[in-house]
């Protein structure tokens, strides 16, 4: 297991930016802030420079992930692992370790920074947990070419959460209670199919565009992950 002001996140701001003044006892995604300050990265002139160190930035969280918890998501140690750091009782099978991490809401920068005095909140619910990760731009990225199988598997719609407080199976998939309906003939039956298959279209192109992790994709309209990391929005 990597030591909270150890690994990848360090040795992005030791090897990548010697000269910038990192304090390991902050939150990395703060020092990523503080480091673009430092190199006066502002406006559209710099947007390729603040871009290339941003992605850089996000393949060390992943990477630190990575390497505290795990990357295959079908053993059964990543997941003992994460119950071990969340304080959860730690099950022997990979079905009840799975669903317990899948239903414990935490922001995924914190976990993987957690130690070292830095704690982390549980939420209540996924809408408390977006509003937090929103209000801090403790983002991480789904774009990440260092992405592991446990992380991808963890990865939250923070701009767009569930209106309800849904569980999540083993898969991390929301458990939803069956609508029964009432069967319908003839052509109202056929306009509701061609409804949902539309709305179903809709929820797609939404998940393309918009980061699992809490970034915006910019067609949409919506804030980029550079945006939300520097607070530039105000969302909540």
């Amino acid at each position: 297991m990597v030591p909270p002001f150890d690994g990848p996140i360090a040795a992005f701001f030791s090897t990548e930016h010697p000269d910038f003044p990192y304090n390991p006892r902050n939150s990395a995604s703060f020092e990523f802030r503080r480091l673009c300050h430092h190199r006066k990265w502002k406006g559209e002139k710099y947007a390729a420079e603040r871009t290339e160190a941003y992605e850089a930035f996000q393949d060390a969280l992943a990477q630190q992930f990575n390497a505290r918890y795990g990357t295959d998501a079908d053993r059964v140690e990543p997941w003992q692992n994460l119950c071990r750091t969340l304080g959860l009782p730690i099950p022997e099978e990979l079905k009840e370790a799975r669903e317990a991490v899948f239903n414990t809401h935490v922001n995924l920068v914190d976990l993987t920074e957690a130690g070292g005095g830095r704690t982390f909140t549980l939420f209540e619910t996924e809408q408390e947990l977006s509003s937090y990760t929103l209000e801090t731009g403790k983002i991480m990225s789904s774009r990440s070419a260092s992405i592991g199988g446990v992380l991808k598997a963890l990865l939250r719609h923070i701009l767009h959460p569930p209106r309800k407080a849904l569980a999540r199976d083993q898969f991390g998939q929301y458990i939803r209670e069956e609508n029964v309906e009432k069967p319908q003939n003839g052509a109202k039956e056929e306009g509701k199919k061609k409804k949902k298959k539309r709305s179903r279209n809709k929820r797609k192109k939404a998940k393309k565009a918009n980061l699992q992790s809490g970034g915006g994709g910019t067609e949409t309209g919506e804030p980029s992950e550079v945006e939300l990391l520097f607070g530039q929005l105000q969302i909540a």
